[in-house]
């Protein structure tokens, strides 16, 4: 996957900042990254998209449900 097929949003990483703010480590906020990576990756494979864009509302979405 390149780096346009997959976008974090500044939003986004803010959204994801503030989940993972508490917890210790990076452990945590590695696997959120290969969370979206690996959904986007679906969408493009699966969904037939093209690219894939996160902003706050979908990160939240995918990495709190």
């Amino acid at each position: 996957m390149s780096q346009e097929e997959c976008r974090v949003l500044p939003d986004a990483v803010d959204a994801i900042i503030d989940l993972y703010r508490d917890r210790p480590g990076c452990r945590d906020l590695e696997q959120a990254a290969e969370h979206l990576a690996g959904h986007a990756l679906y969408e493009i494979e699966t969904g037939g998209a093209s690219k894939v864009a996160f902003g706050a509302a979908k990160a939240r979405e995918l990495l709190e449900g």
